[in-house]
C-alpha cells in the first residue's frame, strides 16, 4: 500500500514537471515582431521590422525600415540617441521605395541612453507613432516634415517632427539595441519639439537649435 502511494505521487510529480515545462515552451513561444521569443521593451504597439511578415505595416505600402543614430554610429553603445523607423506610403502604392510619391508615415522605436537640461528626455524606449504624415520623394528616396510621437513606458511624450529624412542601402543590415536588423541606414535632422506638452529650449540666436539632434549611421 506504502508502495503504491508513493508510485502515485512519484507520477504526479512528473507530471507537474512536464505541466510547468510545456507553459514556460509556449511563453517563448516567437511571433511576428519578436526575435529569439524576447519582447521588445518599447512594446506595447511597437511595429519592427520584419521581411517574414508582410502584414505587419498597417495594410500601407512598405517604403523602408531604416535605423540611424545620433552621437554615434555603428549602435556601439556611445550613441546618445537610436531611432529605427518602419515608413508606409498609401495603401495600394506602386513602384516601390523609389517609384512611389506621397504621404509617409512612420511606425517604429526609439532608445535614449542619455538626456540633458534643454529637452529632458527620459532614458529607456519609447515606441514610434504618427501624429501627421510627411511627404515621400520617389525619386530620390528621402522624406520631409513628418511628425511623430515618442512614447515612454512610464507615460512621457516626445512630439518630435522628422525635418528631412533619406533612407540609404546598407551592407552588413543594421542592428538596433535590441538586436532587430535593418536593411537601410537613416540620415537626417530631427527635432524634439515638447516633452508632455512642455516646449523644449530651442537655443539662442545666431546658433544651432539646442532641440534639434543630427541622425545618420
Amino acid at each position: 500500500m506504502k508502495t503504491q502511494t508513493f508510485n502515485n505521487y512519484r507520477v504526479a510529480f512528473v507530471w507537474t514537471l512536464f505541466a510547468a515545462l510545456m507553459i514556460t515552451m509556449a511563453l517563448s513561444t516567437t511571433a511576428c515582431g519578436k526575435k529569439d521569443g524576447k519582447k521588445s521593451a518599447a512594446a506595447p504597439g511597437a511595429r519592427r521590422y520584419d521581411p517574414n511578415c508582410p502584414n505587419c505595416y498597417g495594410g500601407g505600402s512598405l517604403l523602408g525600415a531604416a535605423l540611424g543614430f545620433n552621437g554615434g554610429a555603428g549602435g556601439g553603445g556611445a550613441y546618445r540617441m537610436q531611432l529605427g523607423l518602419v515608413l508606409t506610403g498609401q495603401a495600394g502604392g506602386t513602384g516601390g521605395s523609389w517609384g512611389y510619391t506621397g504621404p509617409v508615415q512612420a511606425t517604429g522605436v526609439m532608445f535614449v541612453n542619455s538626456s540633458d537640461q534643454f529637452c529632458p528626455t527620459p532614458i529607456g524606449a519609447y515606441t514610434i507613432t504618427t501624429y501627421q504624415a510627411g511627404q515621400w520623394d520617389g525619386s530620390s528616396g528621402a522624406f520631409q516634415n513628418l511628425g511623430i510621437d515618442a512614447r515612454h513606458g512610464n507615460g512621457t511624450i516626445l512630439h518630435m517632427r522628422v525635418i528631412y529624412g533619406v533612407v540609404d542601402d546598407v551592407q552588413p543590415n543594421l542592428a538596433d539595441q535590441e538586436g532587430f536588423t535593418y536593411p537601410y541606414g537613416f540620415i537626417g535632422d530631427v527635432v524634439i519639439e515638447s516633452v508632455n506638452g512642455t516646449a523644449c529650449v530651442a537655443g539662442f540666436p545666431g546658433l544651432p537649435p539646442l532641440n534639434q539632434f543630427f541622425f545618420n549611421y
